[in-house]
């Protein structure tokens, strides 16, 4: 803070703050006009509101004489009003001024301006030693984390894989077990059919057999008995052919309706089984279907997670970094300190530790 005290007529003293070289400057300047006081001369003659009389407010000394033996002051003016004023108040302001001056121009002297520092690039440096620390950490935490992802992802598909084999497996299975009793209901309806076919054939052949026999047994026992073929004979033939059309007829719609039995039975186990390879075939396409589905989903939460995780981590690795950047910050300002040291230059890294550190 630079002071100045000019002998005259009357003591002006200035007192103000310099400005280093770190920011701008700010100066507050302040006079007093003491006139006389420090020579014991008369004082310069001021009007009471003078500018340089008002800035300290100390007043200018107007009396036409000050006894220099310092008894007395006859006369004090301060704006419009004059009073008697001891000598010794005076020697007193006058005392408490240059005690004042002297620690003024102790702390210009002790002033020491901080050294000139490079704050951004120190900032520059230590953003850049942060992120070279810090970065490579939260890069291995991220691939670790994908690589886990990945793995579970491919465990996953394999799991997929094997129940489609064993859908796949079911299904043909099924499938072959329905073709199977597709084949055999056809044979034994086959089979069946021409069974009863040789029945009927048999049966009719038997029947014609039977009857002729019969026929013959009954002419013969006419003929032997003399009758001549009479009306009662002739009646009893008839009748036996009757009841043979009869029996062969029932007989034939008993065989009619053995092979419609049988027919129907196969076509109705064929349809059940078509159903059965439609519910087959519907089944291995929901359980594909369902399979795919859970997979999807798998994957699609595994994309959320892992953009949580890149979040989570750009999050900590950006506060991590910043209390990194604010440690080299720190070392960089000490290096300098240190630095200023090494070279002697004490007081400034005294200077700059108290400002900043």
């Amino acid at each position: 803070m630079p002071l100045s005290v000019t002998q005259g007529p009357s003591y002006n003293v200035s007192v103000g703050s310099g400005s280093g070289n770190q920011g701008t400057s700010r100066n507050t300047r302040k006079k007093t006009n003491i006139g006389g006081l420090l020579s014991g001369g008369a004082p310069s003659r001021q009007p009471a509101n003078s500018a340089s009389s008002r800035r300290l407010g100390v007043g200018t000394i107007s009396a036409k004489q000050l006894n220099t033996t310092g008894q007395t002051v006859k006369t004090f003016s301060s704006g419009n009003r004059s009073l008697s004023t001891p000598s010794s108040q005076v020697n007193d302001s006058i005392s408490r001024l240059t005690a004042e001056i002297a620690a003024l121009t102790a702390a210009q002297n002790s002033f020491v301006a901080a050294p000139s520092f490079d704050f951004q690039g120190n900032l520059a440096r230590a953003r850049t030693n942060a992120k070279s620390t810090i970065s490579p950490t939260y890069v291995d935490k991220l691939e670790l984390f994908i690589n886990g992802q990945k793995a579970k992802r491919d465990q996953k598909e394999s799991e997929a894989e094997l129940a489609r084999e064993s859908l796949e497996l079911d299904f043909n299975q099924s499938i072959d077990n329905i073709d199977r009793s597709r084949t055999r209901t056809n044979e034994d309806s086959s089979f069946n059919l021409a069974e009863i076919d040789r029945n009927e054939d048999q049966f009719q052949t038997l029947e014609g057999r039977q009857f002729d026999d019969q026929r013959l047994e009954q002419i013969a026992s006419v003929v032997s008995g003399g009758g001549g073929g009479s009306g009662v004979d002739r009646r009893l033939l008839s009748a036996q052919i009757e009841n043979r059309n009869l029996e062969s007829e029932a007989q034939v719609r008993q065989f009619t309706n053995e092979k419609r039995v049988e027919e129907l039975g196969r076509t109705r186990t064929l349809e059940d089984l078509a159903a059965s390879e439609e519910i087959t075939q519907l089944s291995r396409e929901l359980g594909d279907r369902g399979i795919n589905l859970s997979l999807d989903s798998f994957v699609e939460n595994q994309g959320i997670e892992e953009r949580y995780e890149r979040f989570s981590l750009q999050l900590e690795e950006s506060q991590a970094i910043r209390q990194e950047t604010q440690a080299f910050e720190q070392k960089g300002q000490q290096d300098f300190v240190a630095s200023l040291r090494a070279q002697g230059r004490n007081r400034e890294a005294e200077r700059f530790a108290e400002l900043y550190l």
